[in-house]
């Protein structure tokens, strides 16, 4: 066997044979060892002075091989990596580590080596589960510690999960453009760069996705894009993904690295000399990078992305998509539908289609699942663009009184699409002012709303909408005014907490003008009337 490294691999303390200290008693005991650890189930188990952690040591020629077989899978050479492993396994068949790392290895799996090194699949997953895999039983069989055994098995319970996950992920179109980097380290000037890559992506209708996604995600997308766009500072995962990239680059003349970095941060980024490099303080950098995307994806073919699934931007998913929305202006919703369904079924992510869809099963089929709806606002969106912006405002315009209990969620779509509250004040006028007058008792104006209509009424006034809320004082269920119920003094309370108090911050909020003084004259002349009656 050779020299034992008598070195803990966990802690790097110094590990002592359990069989010799049996008889020692508990004063003798090296370090933070206790008579209750020396438990053992092979002569050949020592214990850790430090950690407690228990092994059996390997000779020094396997950590040699060790480290030579993690280096091959850091560089993502799994083949080699296997070799590696199969020469430590056939001069011992006790090594636990080596066991696990070859089974990982046959996945193309790298990472693994501390607590913060992720294991992630850079090869798509096998057919095979990883808890099936003979390699995996041996290590279950020969690892010494329990607290090892137990997180193997909660790494193989994760990795078999991505790998079902996988095969549903596998059914989607490719991926294009794969960003990585830390975004939300990045300084001004550079982070001003990336969003504008962002919105040309968006604009231009082309495939991306970064890193942020579920790991089954990231590992279909890191297979299918031919362009990785390396931003800024890269983590250690990010290095070895771009690693992954330019490994590819050699084997497929259309795959390539572009990196996006200041002159000043080019270093920290690891540029490296045959790396594509735009510097970020140009102000080219960003139609220089959508001019290298379009080397490899033409405008005319590009694949359009957005969330978690993509769009194919052809003639006939074009078609289906203005068809679905010209159906539903007119109020055809079948053909609406028809039109939505065929595009979506294309790979289209249209958010206007979604919406089309979710509304025809919500209400209009006879047996209407109200949950399609709830579904459509439960899911993440990409910033819409203009166009189809312009188009949600209407759709959710003719549609407003079936879609009246969303009205919050939808104000929120519209808002993170439209950069801010700023321009919607047309929109809210002619939305909120003619939902406000239906709604049943006060309970539909909930804290997020009444966030959301204060932000809106500062950024644009709303006087039409402000308006209505005003007016409900006298005509809401809820209100006393109507019945002149003031005797329920529960009830007259409760509207005067939850509901003329709080409009009152929405009227106070708007731009401070001859409206906003004319408003708030109306509105504190109605408060006083209130009180009178109230006291």
């Amino acid at each position: 066997m050779g020299e034992l490294n008598m070195k803990c691999t966990n802690c790097g303390g110094q590990l002592h044979l359990i069989i010799e200290l049996i008889d020692l008693p508990r004063e003798a005991l090296p370090g933070a060892v206790r008579p209750r650890d020396l438990q053992y189930n092979d002569e050949r188990e020592c214990i850790c002075a430090s950690c407690r952690q228990k092994a059996i040591p390997t000779n020094r020629r396997d950590d040699e091989k060790h480290d030579e077989a993690r280096r091959f899978r850091e560089e993502l050479d799994f083949p080699s990596a296997i070799g590696s492993y199969t020469d430590i396994i056939n001069e011992t068949s006790i090594d636990a580590e080596a066991y696990w790392f070859r089974a990982l290895s046959r996945q193309g799996i790298a990472g693994g080596h501390a607590e913060d090194d992720p294991l992630i699949f850079f090869s798509a997953p096998t057919e095979h589960y990883l808890k099936d895999d003979e390699d995996v039983q041996s290590a279950y069989e020969v690892v010494v510690d329990p607290y090892q055994k137990e997180q193997m098995q909660k790494d193989v319970q994760m990795l078999d999960k991505i790998r079902d996950d996988y095969l549903d992920v596998k059914n989607k179109k490719p991926y294009q453009v794969y960003l990585c980097g830390d975004l939300d380290s990045m300084d001004s000037s550079l982070a001003d760069t990336v969003d504008s890559i962002f919105d040309m992506l968006n604009k231009e209708k082309i495939v991306y996705t970064s890193v942020g996604r579920n790991p089954a995600e990231n590992c279909y997308a890191r297979n299918t894009a031919k362009i990785m766009i390396a931003c800024g500072m890269l983590s250690q995962v990010d290095k070895t993904e771009r690693k992954f990239f330019e490994k590819r680059a050699t084997e497929n003349n259309e795959c390539r690295v572009i990196c996006v970095a200041t002159e000043f941060g080019k270093t920290a980024a690891g540029v490296a000399l045959h790396d594509i490099w735009e510097n970020a303080d140009d102000p080219a950098c960003v139609q220089n990078v959508m001019e290298r995307i379009r080397e490899i994806y033409p405008k005319q073919q590009v694949i359009v992305q957005g969330g978690d699934t993509i769009i194919i931007n052809d003639d006939h998913t074009k078609e289906a998509i203005k068809h679905a929305y010209d159906c539903f202006m007119q109020k055809d919703f079948k053909n609406a539908k028809a039109s939505a369904e065929k595009a979506l079924q294309n790979g289209s992510t249209d958010v206007p289609c979604a919406f089309i869809k979710a509304y025809y099963h919500s209400y209009v089929e006879n047996t209407s699942n109200r949950n399609a709806m709830e579904l459509f606002f439960k899911q993440s969106y990409p910033r819409l663009n203009d166009e189809d912006l312009l188009k949600m405002k209407n759709l959710f315009l003719i549609s407003m009184y079936q879609i009246m209990p969303f009205e919050e969620r939808a104000l929120r779509l519209l808002v993170n699409s439209n950069k801010g509250y700023e321009g919607m004040g047309a929109f809210v006028d002619s939305f909120s002012a003619n939902l406000i007058p239906k709604q049943t008792g006060i309970s539909f104006l909930t804290p997020g709303l009444l966030s959301l209509y204060k932000d809106l009424a500062k950024a644009n006034t709303l006087p039409k909408t402000c308006l209505a809320l005003m007016k409900a004082i006298n005509t809401n269920s809820d209100s006393p005014i109507p019945n002149n119920t003031f005797y329920l003094t529960d009830s007259v309370r409760a509207f005067y907490d939850r509901y003329f108090v709080p409009i009152g911050g929405v009227i106070n909020a708007m731009k401070d003008d001859a409206t906003r003084t004319k408003y708030v004259a109306v509105y504190e002349n109605e408060l006083r009337k209130y009180k009178n009656k109230m006291f």
